[in-house]
């Protein structure tokens, strides 16, 4: 297959590109990002674009609008090829308000076919033959120039995308499942993906602390981020999560004493202040965890729930895909209890049957 490409690093040949992207049926589709890995925050580096025979790098730092190419992801008359879209999508609109039309996943065509393994480098070496690199997962995308290993490297998830879909279309058929994929394909453009990075409560043992100690962590927790950002560090760069809770534990009592802690980014000493303030802020502070309130289920809604969940599940057996494909526990319960349907026609018609 073709693995010569075009780097685009100028709106007038992204302009260009896009005009011509603009006339194509289909599009391959992919992003690398930094994901709070070796920079603060998560934001896409470069987008990957395969028609089949042409294929295309967009330096999305470099060009920083990109405008012409979020109407192309947003042009109903493309259908673009994704494998997992769940990040992809995220990052696509926390970072630029675009939410693609007509989006086909590779990995959700390959979970309905029953697969185990749903990787696309799994699928790549089952129908291509080609083993895909680790060496450059962790990578940092945001430096340049990007080595040529790289790009190629970045190429390699999008120029086998479209054959890729093909074959698994062809495979659907065969199985009488390609109306399934039709409905979770038209499901995709009514979702909401909203990219949310974790608060304080996410960190391990939070929960556990009573509520003045919560109310620390909440306050060091932001004056981490604020460093962090400072430092164009990830956060934990600044402060692991393990030396955020024992500072909470046993806070630095003065500023002489912040200025000189240990096991922690330089910047916290260099600006002691930021952390020595937050943590006389919430000496004042309580910080109690949400109640949640539990549903009280009735017998009858019990037996219908667990009555669902069987058929659930022998579908799924007999059909050789997993159980919440068919539907989760929490649609169950909604369908139950609340009345209200979220399953697709096709889900709908296996608990019918």
């Amino acid at each position: 297959m073709n693995s010569s490409f075009t780097y685009i690093e100028t709106s007038e040949d992204l302009a260009s590109v896009c005009k011509f992207l603009q006339t194509r049926r289909e599009l391959g589709v992919d992003f690398e990002c930094e994901n709070n890995l070796h920079h603060y925050g998560a934001y896409i580096a470069i987008i990957q674009l395969s028609t089949g025979m042409h294929h295309y790098i967009v330096d999305v730092l470099k060009l920083k609008n990109i405008d012409p190419l979020l109407e192309v992801f947003t042009n109903d008359r493309i259908q673009k090829v994704f494998h997992d879209i769940n990040f992809d999508l995220r990052i696509l609109y926390h970072q630029y308000k675009c939410r693609p039309k007509n989006v086909f996943d590779t990995q959700i065509a390959a979970q309905l076919l029953g697969f185990e393994k749903i990787g696309l480098g799994s699928l790549l070496e089952q129908f291509f033959g080609t083993k895909k690199k680790s060496k450059f997962q962790m990578a940092d995308w945001t430096k340049r120039p990007l080595k040529k290993e790289m790009l190629e490297y970045a190429l390699g998830d999008t120029k086998y995308l479209l054959s890729l879909r093909d074959k698994l279309i062809a495979l659907l058929k065969e199985k009488n499942r390609l109306e399934w994929m039709v409905q979770e394909c038209r499901s995709i453009d009514k979702l909401q993906f909203d990219y949310c990075e974790g608060g304080f409560l996410s960190v391990r043992g939070s929960k556990s602390l009573d509520d003045k100690k919560r109310a620390v962590l909440k306050r060091l927790f932001d004056a981490r981020n604020e460093l962090a950002k400072a430092a164009d560090r990830p956060a934990h760069y600044i402060m692991s999560a393990k030396r955020l809770l024992e500072v909470v534990s046993r806070p630095p009592k003065s500023l002489q004493d912040w200025q000189s802690i240990k096991g922690v980014h330089p910047i916290v000493r260099r600006r002691a202040t930021i952390c020595f303030t937050a943590v006389q802020k919430a000496r004042r502070e309580r910080l109690s965890l949400p109640r949640k309130t539990r549903y009280r289920y009735s017998c009858q809604e019990q037996e219908e729930i667990h009555r669902l969940s069987l058929l659930r599940d022998k579908r799924a057996e007999e059909l050789g895909i997993a159980k919440s494909l068919i539907a989760s526990r929490e649609q169950l319960q909604d369908l139950v209890c609340n009345k209200r349907c979220t399953l697709r026609p096709w889900q709908k018609k296996l608990l019918e049957q």
